[in-house]
Order: structure tokens, then sequence, then C-alpha cells
């Protein structure tokens, strides 16, 4: 359960930042959720970062646009 909310606290914080990186999404993270730590925000970040480009093709190709918002 712990791994959802990592993940959708990832997922919230790079819609509210999309710009900014993954540093200043951990660090973000971790403001948010203090009892997750960097390393786990970090992992959290990378883990979308690698499902948005796993499924990025697949997403382009139903929506039939040339982007997909990252994180």
């Amino acid at each position: 359960m712990r791994d959802l909310e990592k993940i959708s606290t990832v997922l919230y914080v790079t819609k509210e930042a999309r710009d900014l990186g993954c540093k200043v999404w951990t660090r973000r993270i971790s403001e948010l959720k203090p009892y997750i730590s960097y390393d786990e925000a970090k992992e959290a970040v990378r883990f979308v970062d690698e499902m948005f480009r796993e499924t990025g093709p697949v997403i382009r190709e139903v929506r039939g646009t040339t982007s997909v918002p990252t994180g």
C-alpha cells in the first residue's frame, strides 16, 4: 500500500511542478510526506519516469498525438 502512496505522490508532484525536474520532485515528496525517505522518493520518481517512457509510444498512438506528459 505504501508503494501506491509513493507513486500517487509522484504523480501529484510532477503535475504540480511539471518542468522542475527529478531533484525538485524528490525534495517536494519528502516535504509532503516526511515519513518517505529521500531515497524512497527518488526511487518512486525513477519508477514513474520509466513507466512514462515505456508507455509513451502507446499513449501517443491511442491519442493520435506526438507528445506525452512526462515526469
